[in-house]
């Protein structure tokens, strides 16, 4: 027997993702901001794996590893003022 869980995963579970049952299935839909939410979320999460793989995991500064380090690595976003960036 399968058993059915759902967890209210936060507020947006109201306004943002309506269930709808379709021939026995309960499917859910998400509104278009949270969709592109969503979509924004995973385009950072590929970069962020890109940057750390083009940096070898290595801190791009110092060149050590994360996983010597006490905290996890970020990733700076630096532009230079030919892009218009100030300081």
């Amino acid at each position: 027997m399968i058993t059915e869980l759902m967890v209210q995963p936060s507020y947006w579970i109201d306004s943002d993702i309506s269930i709808q049952k379709v021939r026995n299935l309960y499917l859910f839909k998400f509104t278009e901001n949270l969709q592109a939410r969503l979509e924004e979320l995973a385009e950072g999460k590929k970069a962020n794996i890109l940057v750390r793989s083009r940096a070898s995991f290595l801190c791009e500064y110092c060149h050590s590893a994360e996983e010597s380090s006490s905290t996890l690595f970020t990733i700076d976003h630096i532009l230079p003022r030919s892009k218009r960036a100030s300081d």
